[in-house]
């Protein structure tokens, strides 16, 4: 979702996901890429690029509203549903590492999508279905049973706990904070889903070994 409030110009950083006004007066997707004077610099999904002032961009947030709305368009530059796509950022090394689409189920890698999620669990990897992750938090990779996502958030590989995603998004590995999911992750769901990327995509785990 997108607050239709203007956003103070502190918060306009680089990297950060918005809805910004192009050329036809409509909101479209995209992300910061710098600034130049007063002005943003938009790198949009679809490809295009634009500098815009802090009054035409709207941040998207992780958390739906129910009012004041920005409807988001799509890369193909059509109206879509009222309800814009809800992203959430994995953060690593300080940086925005990976971002996931909550109602589309798309995932991206550093700006670039290599993998998509259905609501049953089943995960894409470069085209293929390789990967699922059950309602119970069971996880699988090109059909072998690996491990499991508690409903604590403690992450089994092989039997073995190697570590956990906390209700404030922490991501722990082998006892060392690994990375964060901006805006927490307080539900079951809400854990299972940032798995979708971090059993994946982040080799280190050890999933898909």
């Amino acid at each position: 979702m997108a607050l239709d409030v203007q956003p103070a110009t502190a918060v306009l950083k680089a990297g950060i996901r918005v809805l910004a006004k192009w050329s036809d007066g409509k909101y479209y997707p995209g992300k910061i890429s710098g600034t130049k004077g007063s002005l943003f610099n938009i790198a949009y999904d679809d490809g295009d690029t634009a500098s815009v002032g802090a009054s035409d961009i709207r941040i998207i947030t992780a958390t739906p509203v129910a009012s004041g709305v920005v409807p988001a368009q799509s890369t193909a530059r059509e109206p879509v549903s009222t309800t814009a796509t809800v992203y959430k950022e994995i953060w690593k090394d300080g940086s925005p590492w990976a971002e996931y689409g909550i109602n589309e189920g798309k995932i991206w890698i550093n700006g670039s999508q290599i993998g998509e999620f259905s609501t049953s669990g089943k995960v894409w990897i470069d085209g293929s279905q390789d990967g699922e992750i059950e309602a119970n938090g069971k996880i699988w990779y090109q059909g072998s049973r690996r491990g499991s996502i508690e409903t604590n958030g403690r992450i089994w590989l092989s039997g073995s706990s190697i570590g956990e995603i906390q209700d404030t998004g922490e991501i722990w590995l082998d006892g060392s904070e690994w990375g964060e999911v901006d805006g927490g992750c307080k539900t079951h769901a809400e854990k299972r889903m940032a798995m979708y990327v971090i059993a994946f995509f982040a080799p280190e785990f050890g999933f898909t070994e």
